[in-house]
């Protein structure tokens, strides 16, 4: 097997007696926005300073902190998970059980129904609620995080989904209004709360902008030499990276060592070693995933061409019952 490494990825050829097969590789990560996403919301520091910084005071002077916790449990439907990514918190509100949705749209266009999808997405999460002595469902709040390039324009409120509801009918018709957070409308002052916090901030801010590989890229890098070098830094920074680097096609770990050097932001050594681990893992999880990838497709081509389900079994490794699967799919 052959291997040469390509800026983000690997390519390599597979060859064995009854096939030879080139597989392309590009990006360490499937989901690069998601799990950036759900990375730094799993710290729940980094989700109160959001809180405390970002929702209306009113809301936030209802809100026990120190109840934060998060909760199991995906409901997103599946016509929003190829667009949202979710994170369901549990809190106490007013004294009483409620939930904070973390709602990130990653990619990056106004969704128009979106009001009439998150109310399905409460009622998923009211059927599955444990109810309270009093059998009362709980409050749910959806945050909605949104990064892209252009402001987002589409109303906050279902109501807006209706045309001209006269007065008389509105007590007929539901409504709700979703919290937006429209980075692409935020400057560099309205980055508040933690350095983590104003670091994802920042990162999401900036990922889709035209100036990440200069200014934005200084801004970024000056964050993270003000991080302690407390228990899960280390990961988190290493994530930062991996993120900006899978989803930009014009920078590289080399260009942010550059920067990093030049601004004498210091954590030189943090910075390299990070990078380090980067293509380490980035070969490790290339060939990984591209040596599955390229064997259920040797797989395909063998069962195309009329082998026995065993002997494709014998020749790939790959458990039977995959192989019978992708046998029923051809």
């Amino acid at each position: 097997m052959n291997v040469h490494v390509e800026r983000n990825g690997i390519i390599y050829g597979v060859e064995n007696k009854f096939f030879r097969q080139e597989l392309v590789i590009i990006g360490q990560v499937d989901k690069p926005h998601d799990r950036f996403f759900k990375k730094s919301l799993e710290d729940l520091d980094l989700v109160k300073s959001f809180i405390s910084n970002y929702l209306p005071e009113e809301l936030v002077r209802l809100i026990d902190l120190d109840s934060l916790e998060l909760a199991k449990g995906n409901f997103v439907s599946d016509d929003l998970k190829e667009t949202f990514t979710d994170m369901l918190f549990s809190v106490k509100l007013n004294g009483q059980d409620a939930y904070l949705v973390f709602l990130f749209e990653h990619k990056s266009q106004a969704y128009a129904d979106i009001s009439l999808q998150l109310l399905g997405y409460m009622l998923n999460i009211w059927k599955s609620a444990d109810r309270n002595a009093g059998g009362k469902l709980p409050v749910v709040i959806p945050l909605l995080i949104y990064h892209g390039r252009y402001a987002w324009n589409v109303g906050l409120r279902l109501y807006d989904l209706f045309s001209n509801i006269p007065n008389s009918l509105q007590e007929y018709v539901p409504d709700y209004k979703y919290l937006l957070f429209d980075l692409s409308r935020f400057s560099e002052e309205d980055i508040k709360g933690s350095i983590k916090a104003k670091l994802f901030l920042e990162v999401l801010r900036s990922i889709m902008h035209e100036g990440l590989v200069s200014e934005r890229s200084v801004k970024i890098l000056a964050l993270i030499s003000e991080l302690d070098k407390e228990e899960g830094v280390v990961d988190y920074i290493k994530t930062v990276l991996l993120y900006m680097i899978d989803v930009r096609d014009d920078l590289t770990i080399e260009k942010l060592v550059e920067i990093n050097r030049e601004y004498k932001f210091g954590k030189e050594d943090l910075i390299m070693s990070v990078a380090e681990q980067l293509r380490k893992e980035g070969m490790q999880i290339g060939m990984k995933k591209g040596r599955q990838e390229a064997l259920i497709k040797t797989a395909r081509k063998a069962l195309m061409k009329g082998m026995d389900v065993d002997d494709v079994v014998e020749l790939t490794e790959l458990p039977k019952d995959e192989v019978l699967k992708l046998m029923v799919e051809n």
